[in-house]
């Protein structure tokens, strides 16, 4: 539906994921060449397109922080998006087992809860 109209504000979500796809820091969901659902793809301006593929085509860690410093500040100049944080993962569990390891990335869906869950001992 979003697509196929034109908006002054959409209010969308993110996840932890969305936060590390494409070239992390969130790009991938302003990035105007991608698609998808839940992708704004909003931003078409070269200087930010060009962050982007210069993010992803290095793997100096030096580099990295200055083009994550530069994302920063391209969404504070330009401000395609205004973040509204939460500050807990509510993620239920059946007591009936132990071992728990919730992930901020995948919840209980992750493999360290699928080689160590036991049924617990009450």
């Amino acid at each position: 539906m979003k697509d196929k109209d034109d908006y002054d504000l959409v209010v969308s979500r993110t996840s932890p994921w969305g936060m590390f796809m494409h070239a992390n820091w969130a790009t991938g969901y302003f990035d105007a060449r991608r698609t998808g659902e839940g992708v704004l793809h909003n931003v078409e301006d070269p200087q930010f397109l060009k962050l982007c593929d210069d993010i992803l085509s290095t793997k100096n860690e030096e580099k990295l922080k200055e083009y994550a410093s530069r994302v920063q500040d391209y969404y504070a100049q330009y401000l395609p998006a205004v973040a509204l944080c939460w500050s807990r993962s509510i993620i239920p569990y059946q007591k009936k087992y132990s071992g728990w390891s919730p992930n901020p990335l995948y919840g209980i869906y992750n493999i360290q809860n699928f080689l160590n869950l036991r049924i617990a001992n009450h």
